[in-house]
């Protein structure tokens, strides 16, 4: 046991050093998240508006569909009952 000692077993500058090292790398981290949430919100967002702006979409398409339908019965059904030609212009 006559080994000499020369470094301190405790070296509080490290320490701290260290200790502010994690501090920043934690704070770091929390922002990251916070970044990551917040993003997160935003593509949702954008998600449900777009979304919503699809389905008013889906409902005119339909309703023009079915308005193009109907034309196209009224307009056979004329045609089969001899009320129109194939020369007749489309009402409109």
């Amino acid at each position: 046991m006559g080994g000499v000692v020369t470094q301190p077993l405790l070296s509080i500058p490290r320490l701290l050093a260290d200790w502010k090292a994690q501090d920043a790398r934690t704070e770091q981290a929390v922002t990251n998240y916070e970044k990551a949430v917040q993003t997160a919100f935003q593509e949702a967002e954008a998600a449900i508006v777009s979304l919503d702006s699809d389905r008013k979409r889906v409902v005119l398409l339909t309703d023009g569909e079915a308005r193009a339908h109907r034309a196209y019965d009224a307009g056979r059904l004329g045609y089969a009952r001899g009320l129109t030609d194939l020369d007749t212009p489309p009402p409109g």
